[in-house]
C-alpha cells in the first residue's frame, strides 16, 4: 500500500519532526471529500505544503473523515496524524507531504 511522508517544517524547509517512517496512508487522501479544501489537494506523486493558517482546516478535514471511517485501523492512523499535526505550533511553521 502506498504512503505519502509527512514533516513539519521550519519558513527555512529545515525538518523539524517528522510523522512515522511509513508516513500518512494513501487511502486518506483518496477518501478526501471532493469539496475538501485541504485533504483532496494532498498529492500522492508530489509535494503538498500547508502553512499554519492551513492547518485548522486540514485538522478539522481529518477529524470528519476519521468519524466517517468505518475500519478500526484506518481510523487509528488518522488519530496518530492528528496527534501529530496538533504538536506543529509557532509561526512560519509548514507541515509537508512529500509523495512518491
Amino acid at each position: 500500500m502506498q504512503h505519502i511522508a509527512m514533516r513539519w517544517e521550519s519558513e527555512t524547509g529545515e525538518a523539524v519532526a517528522n510523522f512515522d517512517v511509513n508516513g500518512i496512508d494513501v487511502r486518506i487522501v483518496e477518501r478526501a471529500p471532493a469539496g475538501s479544501f485541504c485533504l483532496r489537494f494532498i498529492d500522492p506523486y508530489g509535494d503538498t505544503i500547508f502553512n499554519e493558517l492551513q492547518l485548522p482546516a486540514l485538522v478539522s478535514e481529518l477529524e470528519q473523515l476519521r468519524d466517517a471511517t468505518p475500519e478500526q485501523e484506518l481510523r487509528a492512523h488518522i488519530e496518530r496524524v492528528l496527534a501529530f499535526l496538533c504538536t506543529v505550533e509557532g509561526p512560519h511553521c509548514y507541515v509537508r507531504f512529500i509523495g512518491d
